[in-house]
C-alpha cells in the first residue's frame, strides 16, 4: 500500500497480567523489537509505538517510559507515536512532552481527550507550535472513535481544528 509507518497501540494485547513482572515485560518488549528491527529496515517500515494512558493499559503509559525503552532497542525503525489523548493523562504539560519527545516522534495524533469531534476542549495551538518550532515534518492525523457521527462531519470538524492550530504559509 506504500505506507512506511505502522502505529502499534493495542492496549489489551499488551496489558500485563498481575503475575507478570514489569522488568521481564520490559526485557521481552526490548528483545522483540530488537529482533524485528532488521526486517523493518529491509521492508523500509517504521513501527511508531503508541504509549497509552493508564485507563487503557498498565504497560507503557508515558512518553518518558517509551523513550527509555526505545533507547535500549536502539533502532531507527522503532520510534514513538504521540497522541494528545494519551499525553493528557501525564502529569507533564502536552507541549513539554512534545518538546522532549521530538527526536523520537514518527507519527502524531491530534486527538482530543474527550474523543468526540464536536466536543473539542484541547487548545491545539501550543502543541502545534512545539511541533512546528521543533521541525516536525511528518503526518498529523486524527483518529475516529465516535462512529455515530457522520464521516463528513468528523472530517470537517477535524480539519477546521487542525487548520486553526497549524497556520498555513
Amino acid at each position: 500500500m506504500g505506507g512506511g509507518i505502522m502505529v502499534w497501540g493495542s492496549p489489551q494485547q499488551r496489558t500485563l497480567h498481575p503475575s507478570w513482572s514489569r522488568p521481564d515485560a520490559d526485557a521481552r518488549f526490548i528483545d522483540f523489537f530488537q529482533r524485528l528491527s532488521p526486517q523493518l529496515a529491509a521492508a523500509v517500515i517504521t513501527i511508531a509505538f503508541e504509549f497509552l494512558g493508564p485507563a487503557e493499559t498498565n504497560f507503557i503509559n508515558t512518553a518518558a517510559e517509551t523513550i527509555a525503552l526505545l533507547e535500549k532497542i536502539n533502532s531507527p525503525n522503532v520510534r514513538l507515536h504521540l497522541d494528545v489523548k494519551a499525553m493528557s493523562s501525564d502529569d507533564k504539560s502536552i507541549p513539554e512532552i512534545v518538546r522532549t519527545a521530538l527526536p523520537w516522534i514518527a507519527h502524531f495524533h491530534a486527538n482530543d481527550p474527550k474523543i468526540h469531534a464536536s466536543a473539542v476542549k484541547t487548545c491545539f495551538s501550543p502543541i502545534a507550535a512545539e511541533l512546528i518550532q521543533g521541525g516536525y515534518d511528518k503526518w498529523v492525523s486524527v483518529e475516529v472513535f465516535d462512529t455515530t457521527i457522520s464521516p463528513e462531519i468528523l472530517a470537517a470538524v477535524s480539519m477546521k481544528n487542525l487548520r486553526a492550530a497549524f497556520p498555513s504559509d
